[in-house]
């Protein structure tokens, strides 16, 4: 008799973890496909002083001079060569946040080019001076239950 005992209480355990099993399961396949597919970091450079001033580099986004209370727009071209629709999400470091306007998120069919500004507004109080930061650049895959 008691041996049934032991049999029915382990039984009832198998359809929890079975429920478990799936939700871990799906869990990971989750978190593998919202991965991004790649990511660039981009340097980003300005110069806070008195007159405005312009630099064209390929390097990076640079902004050249900016006076305080001033703000400057750069673009940038970006093109989805995948086979497949994708998200792209820009993120300014720590720094850039504050003061750093992104379109957010970039979304772009399979071959689409889309122009996107990038923003940079400085405060009235900033002091003179060189900066450079970063924006990271994130691309995955544009599932409609990621959006």
């Amino acid at each position: 008799m008691r041996k049934k005992e032991n049999n029915k209480s382990m039984n009832s355990f198998v359809p929890i973890i079975l429920i478990l099993s799936v939700f871990v399961i799906a869990g990971v396949i989750m978190t593998i496909i919202s991965l991004p597919l790649t990511w660039k970091e981009i340097e980003v450079r300005f110069i806070v002083g008195s007159n405005p001033g312009l630099d064209i580099n390929n390097s990076g986004l640079i902004f050249g001079k900016i006076v305080p209370g001033g703000s400057a727009t750069r673009i940038i071209n970006i093109e989805n060569t995948y086979n497949k629709p994708i998200i792209i999400t820009l993120v300014g470091d720590e720094f850039l946040k504050p003061i750093l306007s992104l379109e957010q998120p970039i979304k772009l069919s399979i071959g689409e080019k889309k122009k996107v500004p990038v923003t940079l507004s400085i405060p009235k109080n900033y002091s003179f001076g060189n900066y450079t930061g970063s924006i990271e650049l994130r691309v995955r895959r544009a599932y409609s239950y990621l959006r």
